[in-house]
């Protein structure tokens, strides 16, 4: 379990009036969490739980596998077409060199990861 997300729950200040649904809605997964009595609780009254640990680790495994566990494999992109992102990036690149004809640009989709 990472220590980012211990941090996460353990640090937040006012600890007496937030809930542990509402630190776990920050979160990508948390966002698809259903709202319980096991998350309602005040993260005071979680943490003075004696077996806080076993919960908390719990809880981490039931996020990572509400979405899957999985990342996207594609990022998703702003455009539902290719005509609209190239006229996108056409107006952009044009503002940025005012002196190259719009009507002849042509761009490719690449696909896959950038190594430094």
């Amino acid at each position: 379990m990472p220590e980012e997300f211990i941090t996460m729950i353990t640090s937040v200040y006012n600890q007496e009036s937030i809930t542990l649904y509402d630190v776990l809605q920050r979160l990508r997964e948390g966002n698809n969490m259903k709202r319980t009595d096991e998350n309602q609780i005040s993260i005071a009254e979680f943490l003075s739980n004696p077996d806080y640990p076993k919960k908390l680790e719990q809880l981490f495994w039931n996020l990572k596998g509400v979405l899957g566990g999985h990342a996207p494999k594609e990022l998703s992109l702003p455009y539902s077409d290719n005509k609209k992102r190239k006229q996108a990036l056409v107006s952009r690149v044009c503002n940025l060199y005012p002196l190259l004809n719009a009507e002849k640009a042509v761009y490719k989709i690449i696909r896959g990861f950038y190594n430094n």
